[in-house]
């Protein structure tokens, strides 16, 4: 039980940490070892953590996750090339494994519309779609195009024109299900 972090178990949803844990994913547990009535061993955060870190203001959580980036980049930097050719789990899609090297996009992709989707006044008033970087919307766009059209019927595959008459960053954002387009459906994003 390497890892493993100490919580209420099942969840329960009508508690802020049960609705912290639905929303995240982080909602699978083992029995502790030795076991203990009502508990369980989460894989990502122990109960103790949720609630100590809702109590911190936008700019401590900010701080967290920039020092969360730097381990990040720096298990990247120091990785072999065996490392670059192995698989990770993807922890909030029911553990499925992902190519290490399609990480990098994955990352970039939560860094840069997270940004937008949190639009904190005091961290980055004005942040949208459309500052998106342009090397990640090419890179992205490509990807959710291929997805847009894995989900349609062969010889349905074409965006409707209104998507196609949207600048790169808006078609994005819709196929990413942030915005809203009139006389377009509304894109499932997962």
């Amino acid at each position: 039980m390497v890892n493993m972090k100490r919580g209420v178990a099942p969840l329960d949803p009508a508690t802020d940490v049960g609705r912290f844990r639905l929303a995240t994913g982080d909602v699978d547990f083992v029995p502790l070892d030795p076991p203990e009535v009502g508990f369980g061993a989460y894989a990502v955060w122990g109960d103790a953590q949720i609630e100590a870190w809702s109590g911190l203001s936008a700019h401590e959580l900010v701080g967290h996750v920039r020092a969360s980036i730097y381990a990040l980049e720096g298990a990247w930097a120091s990785a072999t090339p065996t490392t670059w050719t192995g698989f990770g789990i993807k922890s909030h899609a029911g553990g499925g494994r992902v190519a290490i090297t399609d990480l990098i996009l994955m990352r970039w992709c939560e860094t840069e519309v997270h940004s937008s989707d949190l639009n904190l006044a005091d961290l980055n008033h004005g942040y949208s779609f459309e500052n998106w970087d342009a090397t990640f919307v090419r890179f992205e766009l490509d990807r959710q195009l291929m997805i847009w059209n894995s989900r349609k019927s062969m010889g349905l595959t074409v965006l409707p024109e209104a998507a196609a008459r949207l600048s790169p960053n808006h078609r994005l954002a819709w196929l990413l299900g942030r915005v809203a387009v009139d006389g377009l459906p509304v894109v499932d994003a997962y």
